[in-house]
């Protein structure tokens, strides 16, 4: 986890660090919560949490506009999956990132 979102070469290799890090964070949160009460790894999250304190999240804004469009061009009973995933992907369990974020024609 620090490697990935405290300072340093990967860190300054990613040139989307802002939607790669709150990403990254966001899963991290579901999957802390999921696993239950630990201590160590809320410590964990406390410290990617940290990293992220200054960084702006403005690329969710751009992620979801885009998944927006994308479902309002989707046909109805094109079977995907994802009917609450631009609104709330935590709560549909069959959602991927690549799903929700593919363009649909």
């Amino acid at each position: 986890m620090g490697l990935v979102l405290g300072p340093g070469p990967i860190h300054d290799m990613i040139e989307t660090f802002s939607a790669v890090g709150w990403m990254f964070l966001r899963r991290m949160r579901r999957e802390v919560a999921e696993a239950g009460p630990d201590e160590r790894l809320q410590e964990i999250l406390e410290r990617a949490e940290n990293y992220m304190k200054d960084v702006p999240d403005d690329a969710e804004a751009f992620f979801r506009q885009d998944a927006q469009l994308s479902w309002t061009r989707s046909l109805p009973g094109s079977g995907n999956p994802c009917r609450l995933a631009d609104t709330q992907p935590e709560r549909s369990p069959r959602c991927t990132p690549s799903c929700l974020f593919a363009k649909v024609p």
